[in-house]
Formats: structure tokens, C-alpha cells, sequence
């Protein structure tokens, strides 16, 4: 019915995308949810995800044991939410390097890509600005809210109705320019469809 994208938006393009906005952080912090994060937005929701980390010590560069990592993660989960992320540094005794963290983000956005193509469209059916879209709002909201609580947005999207999709971007608890990336870059997306 439509015509498919060459290709899907670059790893590198997507992490400076997401890093411009999540920011990246080498050590563990509590996301809006309360949830143990690291890197560019990635939730550390279990501890057998923290042992999978690659974290050494801030002072000896050691790498940390599974032991230590549970123990980070675990310490993390009982601090406040809400704070910046010198606080959170501050409490820190572990750090993960930058090509983990862009491993780690790589990952993470393939799975969100995978969970997208099983609940509500295959990427590559679009430009890729339009996947970067798409990407964003399940990124920072989950695919399972997006699906549920963003219906009208989906709907517009996936009939490329990018100005429809404008109105019903708007994210609670996600900071102004963040949306209005999403929706300028949509209103972007609508008039280049008209040309």
C-alpha cells in the first residue's frame, strides 16, 4: 500500500538524538518512575539486569563483582526520586563506560523496534524523521502506554496523518521541548506529504 523507506534511522543518528534529550549518565539513577536507569534512559528494572552490567569502581577502576552490582542497584531503588543527577553521582561507586552505555542503548532501542513491529507497525514503512518520531514516543512513554493511552495518535500516525498526529503527541511529565520536537517535527512531516 505504501511505499517502504530505504532504511531505518542509523544507531548513530538515534543516539544523538535520544542523548540530546535523555542525557547520559554513567552511573545508576532513579528515572521519573522511581526506576533504577543508566546510560541514555535505559531502566535497570531487575537485578539480574545489574549483574549484566559492566560497572567498575569510581576510585579503583576495578571491575565490580555481580555481588556489588546487585548491591548498587539495590541501594539506588531506596533513594529519592526526583533529584539530579549530581545527587545520584554523588551516591555513586560505580560507573559504566560510554561504549557500554551506547551498547546498552543499542540494545535497548532494538528491542523497543521489535516490540513496535509486534504491536503496531513495521518501522521501515516510513521516513526515517518519521521513525525517529515514533521511536521517541515509545521510548519515553513504553509501547504498552503508547498503544493504550495514545490511541489517537497511532490511529493519525499510521494513516500519515502527521498534522492529526500533532494534536495527540502531547506526553505528560515530559518536558516542553521534547514535544515540541515531536509535534514540529510531525507539522514538518505533514507539509513535506503536501508538497
Amino acid at each position: 500500500m505504501f511505499k517502504r523507506a530505504e532504511v531505518i534511522i542509523s544507531p548513530s543518528e538515534c543516539i544523538n538524538h535520544f542523548r540530546s534529550y535523555e542525557g547520559s549518565v554513567s552511573h545508576f539513577y532513579l528515572n521519573t518512575l522511581g526506576v533504577p536507569s543508566i546510560g541514555i534512559g535505559c531502566p535497570v528494572r531487575l537485578k539480574e539486569d545489574a549483574m549484566g552490567l559492566e560497572l567498575y569502581n569510581n576510585y579503583d577502576n576495578h571491575s565490580a563483582t555481580f555481588q556489588e552490582k546487585v548491591e548498587e542497584w539495590e541501594r539506588f531503588r531506596t533513594l529519592e526520586t526526583g533529584k539530579d543527577v549530581l545527587y545520584y553521582h554523588k551516591r555513586s561507586s560505580y560507573y559504566a563506560r560510554n561504549t557500554f552505555l551506547e551498547l546498552l542503548f543499542t540494545r535497548s532501542l532494538q528491542n523497543i523496534i521489535n516490540e513496535i513491529r509486534d504491536k503496531v507497525c513495521d518501522l521501515e514503512e516510513f521516513k526515517p524523521l518519521a521513525q525517529v518520531v515514533l521511536l521517541d514516543m515509545a521510548f519515553s512513554q513504553g509501547v504498552k502506554k503508547l498503544t493504550t493511552e495514545f490511541q489517537r495518535f497511532i490511529q493519525a500516525f499510521l494513516l500519515r496523518d502527521y498534522a492529526g498526529a500533532a494534536l495527540s503527541c502531547e506526553r505528560d511529565f515530559e518536558n516542553n521541548a521534547r514535544n515540541n520536537w515531536a509535534r514540529e517535527t510531525l507539522m514538518q512531516l505533514q507539509k513535506e506529504k503536501i508538497s
